[in-house]
């Protein structure tokens, strides 16, 4: 559920004041429950050339098999706006409370300059974040969780990026861009050894501190007012800092997507979806030395689907849909056992 509210003018203090609060309940096979209460507000102000910015954040979770917790955020920023320029700087406060409180603060700051009105605009930048992991958003990604999974919320200590976009043509826009993150606990899908072997096929979360690069590149190519192409891909290089490799994170994601819109009433959508080779943490090799244990690492073949959308807009606001998933009946492993 989601309830939201948004000024359309000004108030005597010349504020723009918008918020919204959601509400997700989240029920498993075992009737383990999650509840997620997350509020999102924004105050804004226009003086001269600049645009002055507070986004609040508060993001209660409570999941039976951790603790329960609290995500506080602030972000205070500021843009100054300019004829060919945007540069926006800020700082990001976060507070997560459990059984203690702790404090994070991330650098907000971005640059935009607009060499040629809307057809090349590069941009460069720099931010952070506490982002919350709870079991709705994890078991979203990964369907074969075990119930109790330890939880944690990761830590985006830097994220720096740049790139450029812009219009080729009326026709063809596009961005390329490139970004360099750390994240201190990050979580990684694993299987545990186990002598059950139902159980051994859960996956549980290991964390650890993980450097990405990551380049990327999109296209929007509109073949006419009933036809649009999508392009996307993603190239990745992963450092771990404890585990031998960036379990079920493949190296390359990319798709392609076509849009046929028939008098705004049926929209037919296909989606071509390609995942390079990732790695899978196997068995243990031997005895813990020195506490350590090395893993056996298997390698999942790459990935290739392709799925169908219909949808039939009956007004505006009121639309149906049908998918069909994996229309060809390809076998694949997007994680080991599954």
């Amino acid at each position: 559920a989601q309830v939201a509210i948004k000024t359309t003018k000004q108030d005597s203090f010349n504020l723009r004041h918008s918020g919204n609060v959601k509400y997700e309940l989240t029920t498993n096979a075992m009737d383990h429950q999650e509840h997620n209460v997350v509020l999102n507000a924004n105050l804004s102000q226009f003086k001269n050339s600049e645009l002055y910015n507070l986004d609040i954040l508060i993001d209660y979770n409570q999941y039976q098999f951790n603790q329960n917790s609290t995500i506080v955020g602030l972000k205070p920023q500021v843009s100054t706006i300019g004829e060919k320029f945007r540069i926006n700087a800020g700082l990001g406060i976060f507070i997560e409370a459990d059984t203690e409180a702790d404090f994070h603060f991330y650098p907000i700051a971005e640059v935009k300059y607009n060499i040629v009105e809307d057809i090349i605009v590069p941009y460069v930048g720099v931010s952070g974040e506490k982002r919350r992991v709870n079991y709705a958003s994890i078991s979203k990604e990964n369907l074969f969780v075990a119930n109790n999974i330890d939880l944690r919320n990761t830590n985006e200590r830097f994220n720096l990026y740049g790139g450029v976009r812009g219009t080729l043509s009326k026709k063809l826009s596009f961005n390329l861009s490139g970004a360099y993150k750390r994240t201190a606990d990050d979580y990684l899908f694993v299987q545990l050894s186990d002598t059950n072997r139902t159980l051994t096929k859960e996956y549980h979360a290991v964390y650890d501190q993980i450097d990405e690069l990551n380049f990327k590149g999109e296209m929007v190519y509109r073949i006419n007012e009933k036809i649009t192409l999508y392009g996307q891909a993603n190239y990745f290089i992963f450092e771990t800092t404890n585990e031998a490799e960036a379990w079920h994170r493949p190296d390359l994601k990319a798709s392609i997507s076509g849009d046929y819109n028939l008098k705004d009433k049926i929209i037919f959508r296909i989606d071509l979806i390609y995942w390079g080779e990732q790695f899978a943490r196997g068995e243990s090799n031997n005895a813990p030395i020195n506490s350590i244990v090395s893993y056996q690492t298997i390698k999942l073949d790459p990935i290739f689907d392709a799925n169908v959308h219909v949808e039939y807009r009956y007004t505006k606001r009121l639309s149906a849909f049908v998918q069909f998933n994996n229309i060809g009946g390809v076998n694949f492993e997007k994680y080991k056992d599954y």
